[in-house]
This record gives C-alpha cells, sequence and structure tokens, in this order.
C-alpha cells in the first residue's frame, strides 16, 4: 500500500491518485518508482526521492535525440583535380607517342618506281599492240616481296609471277594480251606490304600493224607495206 507523499496518511486501494485525507492529487507510478513505506522519522527523505524520480522521467522523455551529421561522399580519385590533370598528361603523351610513331613509320616506308621500255612509240609514249612484249623495271620495293602490276588502278589479269630481289629491284618482261583496250592506258604496281608506286606510267596500246607494231600473227608493220605499195605503184 502506498502513503500520500504531502501527508503521510495512507491511500485506499480505491482511490490511490488522490488522498483522502488532505486531498492531494498523487503522482502516476512507474514499474521503476520508489514504493514509499514511510516510517516516523524517514517520511520527508521517501517524498523528496519519488519527486526527484519522477522530474528525471519527465525530464529525459522531452529531451530530442542529438542530430546526426551527415557524412560527405568518398569522392573517387578521378574526381580530383590533379588526378585530372596526371590524367590529361598521360592521354597527350599516348597520343604524341602514336603520332611520332605514324610519321617515322611513313617516313621510313619505301616508295617504289616503275619504268617501262618499248621498241615501239605512239604520241612519244611507249605502246604495243597484242602479243607485244614489254620491259618492267623497278626499285624500292620491300625486298623480296611479291609485285602486283596494275592496270588503270586494277589488277592486271593474265600477269606474270614478279617477285623483287634482295635488294627491292624488279626487272620483267610483260606481254600485252588481246583483253588489253585500244587507247590510253597507266601501269602501276605495289609489292606484298601495301608499298605502291608513287608514278604512274603511261602507254598507248594500238591496232597490230600501227605505230610500227608488228601485224596479226608477225605480218610485215603496216608502214613497211604502205612503202611497199608505194615503191610498186612509182615503179
Amino acid at each position: 500500500m502506498s502513503n500520500c507523499y504531502v501527508c503521510g496518511a495512507a491511500l485506499s486501494l480505491e482511490r490511490a491518485d488522490k488522498c483522502s485525507n488532505c486531498g492531494t492529487i498523487q503522482p502516476e507510478q512507474d514499474s521503476d518508482a520508489v514504493s514509499l513505506s514511510l516510517s516516523s522519522d524517514g517520511s520527508e527523505e521517501a517524498v523528496q526521492s519519488a519527486e526527484a524520480n519522477h522530474i528525471s522521467q519527465t525530464s529525459n522523455s522531452s529531451i530530442p535525440p542529438m542530430p546526426v551529421s551527415p557524412q560527405p561522399p568518398k569522392r573517387s580519385w578521378l574526381s580530383r583535380t590533379p588526378a585530372k590533370i596526371l590524367l590529361a598528361v598521360l592521354i597527350l603523351i599516348i597520343l604524341a607517342g602514336g603520332a611520332t610513331s605514324y610519321y617515322v613509320y611513313q617516313m621510313s616506308r619505301p616508295e617504289p618506281v616503275l619504268s617501262l621500255e618499248s621498241i615501239y612509240k605512239s604520241h612519244s609514249l611507249p605502246a604495243g599492240a597484242t602479243d607485244t612484249r614489254l620491259t618492267i623495271k623497278g626499285r624500292n620495293f620491300s625486298n623480296t616481296s611479291a609485285i602486283t602490276l596494275l592496270l588503270d588502278g586494277q589488277s592486271l589479269q593474265g600477269q606474270p609471277n614478279i617477285t623483287s630481289d634482295t635488294n627491292g629491284k624488279v626487272e620483267s618482261m610483260l606481254k600485252i594480251s588481246a583483253q588489253w583496250t585500244l587507247g590510253k592506258h597507266t601501269l602501276t604496281a605495289k609489292d606484298g606490304n601495301g608499298n605502291i608506286t608513287q608514278n604512274s606510267v603511261p602507254l598507248y596500246i594500238v591496232t597490230s600493224g600501227e605505230a610500227d607494231a608488228p601485224g596479226p600473227n608477225g605480218s610485215p608493220l603496216m608502214m613497211s607495206r604502205l612503202r611497199l605499195w608505194d615503191r610498186l605503184i612509182r615503179a
């Protein structure tokens, strides 16, 4: 049984919240409240203990929790200015190194040169008809490399097997076939490494018997036949 914390009178079980003797409203009792068993010489200390416990509980319930400041997110090393500068410098070094390597490669690449010889001429250029043989000469190709001839930029059909020597030089015979169309053409060449001749050699394909070229099946030249006919007329 509890006692009134003012007058010390015993509180009834039915009205434990109000003292029937002095009419004082009693504080609510918690599970951990101090049970008041007052004696003649200790009532004041018990009252003070109960009041202190009630004030402490009220104060603790009214204090808000301390706010926790958010931690700033960790920045990656790429987001820092020194890291960005270092990355930019590395990229520039790589680009400069690649450009330098490409420039050195281009400067060191061979520049093949091609020439063409024929005993026949048309418009002061090498000429030939079907079955005429042309002499192909070249230099500065890759050493010991297969050579491909290009007629007007296209791979020449039926061309001979040509390989450069250990010094990158080439010399071969080229026979004109019936598939070559009449008129002016250009001849170039490239090696197995893709190095193509810087110059293109012009040549004329004429009808058999023209430009002093042999006639069909080795017949006399057209000009020779005209001279022979002229002599017969004058005789």
